[in-house]
């Protein structure tokens, strides 16, 4: 067995031996073709051969060791055997490392037991596994590489920004065989030294960084470690994205028209976060993932940055596009400085300068003559009502809800119907929303009746029945305060006492200022 043992060994080694050889030969070949690097190349011939035969020696050895132990084991007490099999292990460990070809796993195969009256058979059974195992590659190696093809590919998740996918691919890999800490500590000893050969404290440092900024490297990091590299600058990075995604997707939010102030402020953080080279770059689907933004957003947001850049004019307030079909406050407006409505000033005969704005935005001034009002602005809004002026607009305004109300009849008829409905097919689908308007002011004016009342209960259909059998198809046009108010100029106050110009408050004031005199 000892022969067989032995001729198994010096037939790997001749092997060993040869490869060594072809490579010897192939940097000598480097002379024929440069030959001013002989003196590199001697050296490192020399010391491939001195490596060589250290390694050898040190095989050697420990084989020797490792047989002279497994023939010990058998007059052993139980105790013993423990510490020889720790020895043992722990040469084998030695072996895998120094043998690449995978010849040390001989050394995994189950030491011959106490039991056993002598180490004949277990010594006569090592060459078939020596054998058999020299052709495999070690358990830790194939455990290694399956790790790195898995954190590749849970890399390339997180790059593609499948999260999901990244995580269940990263719960899936196998954690692998538990190694001691001695194993662990030798390793990273090893790995200190192989890294401080490379140079000094410099490349030393940006060898660490690429190693720790490779993506299987960072996969393969425990969250310790991940949060220690991590600066502080990476984790208010995040948190500031986060919130501004908040900022887009949850405070200004909305399911309706933004006011002029809202849409400023939303456009005016979009064109500060958004990249001016998004689109350029590709990477527009990128930042609508992070943000929370729509590609139209972000494509006006790109458009708004530039024409900043270009101007060099700062920010530009945006103002909301008025409805086509709004309604025109002219006749309010000028109803409100006739004099129904204001008085000129005869005390203060001065001009107000009176800010107004065109429809393409631009701010201009007027001058206007100062007024005072002739009554309360409730007083006044009620008189407006019962103008000429206000049933010109009434009527526009009736025009207009019908105009609409027909648009969308023709639109549903024609979902229903075909391209082509009839007349009738329409008149049935406006009859439809005027009972629908109907319907739901007639409910909301039966329950403010009965909130008036003081009553709290809920209305009936009979209720709702007698308001809409009262209602006409369209409601007549409401001038509100917040309407009305924005109609009101700026050049009218309201008097204060002592300010009436009537010919009898003006006689009263200068006779008693001739009194005073």
């Amino acid at each position: 067995s000892s022969s067989s043992s032995s001729s198994s060994s010096s037939e790997s080694s001749n092997g060993e031996n040869g490869e060594v050889l072809h490579v010897v030969e192939g940097l000598m070949g480097i002379l024929k073709v440069s030959p001013e690097h002989s003196k590199a190349v001697a050296s490192t011939v020399d010391l491939i051969k001195g490596q060589v035969m250290k390694i050898e020696e040190l095989k050697g050895v420990l084989e020797a060791v490792r047989t002279e132990l497994s023939s010990m084991v058998g007059d052993l007490d139980s105790a013993d055997v423990l510490v020889i099999k720790s020895l043992q292990d722990m040469i084998y460990d030695v072996l895998d490392m120094l043998d690449g070809n995978g010849e040390g796993e001989a050394g995994l195969a189950a030491p011959p037991s106490s039991s056993s009256p002598s180490s004949s058979s277990s010594s006569s059974s090592r060459p078939s596994s020596s054998s058999s195992s020299s052709s495999r590659v070690p358990k830790r190696e194939s455990e290694g590489a399956e790790a790195l093809a898995g954190a590749v590919k849970v890399a390339r998740l997180e790059g593609r920004g499948k999260m999901a996918a990244a995580a269940a691919e990263l719960e899936s890999l196998p954690q692998g065989t538990h190694v001691g800490r001695l194993t662990i500590s030798n390793a990273s000893r090893a790995m200190e030294q192989l890294l401080f050969r490379l140079g000094g404290l410099e490349t030393i440092g940006k060898v660490l960084d690429s190693f720790f900024a490779r993506p299987a490297v960072r996969v393969a990091m425990s969250a310790h470690l991940k949060s220690r590299t991590d600066s502080a600058d990476d984790a208010t990075i995040d948190e500031v994205i986060r919130t501004a995604k908040g900022f887009f997707t949850g405070v200004m939010a909305t399911k309706g028209r933004r006011t002029d102030i809202d849409m400023n402020a939303f456009w005016a953080a979009a064109a500060a976060i958004v990249p001016v080279s998004a689109k350029k770059d590709r990477k527009v689907r990128s930042v609508m993932r992070v943000l929370g933004l729509r590609h139209d957003s972000v494509k006006r947001a790109i458009e708004i940055r530039g024409a900043m850049v270009d101007s060099a004019a700062g920010w530009r307030w945006i103002k909301t596009k008025q409805h086509c079909d709004r309604l025109d406050w002219s006749p309010l407006q000028k109803w409100l400085h006739s004099d129904e409505a204001s008085t000129p000033d005869n005390d203060h005969k001065t001009e107000i300068k009176v800010n107004i704005m065109d429809s393409g935005g631009v701010v201009s001034y007027e001058l206007h003559e100062r007024r005072y009002w002739v009554d309360k602005l409730q007083v006044l809004r009620e008189q407006f009502r019962a103008t000429p002026s206000y049933a010109d607009m009434n009527q526009r305004h009736i025009a207009s809800v019908t105009a609409s109300r027909l648009a969308k009849a023709t639109h549903a008829a024609k979902s229903e119907h075909g391209s082509s409905p009839s007349a009738e097919h329409v008149q049935a689908e406006f009859d439809s929303i005027v009972a629908k308007y109907k319907e739901r002011v007639s409910w909301r004016l039966a329950r403010r009746k009965l909130r008036k009342q003081g009553l709290l209960r809920d209305a009936t259909a009979d209720e709702a029945g007698v308001e809409a059998a009262e209602l006409p198809d369209v409601e007549d046009l409401i001038i509100g305060k917040r309407q009305f108010a924005g109609s009101l100029c700026g050049c009218t106050f309201h008097r204060r006492g002592g300010e009436c110009d009537c010919p009898d408050c003006t006689y009263l004031l200068t006779l008693f200022g001739f009194i005073l005199l």
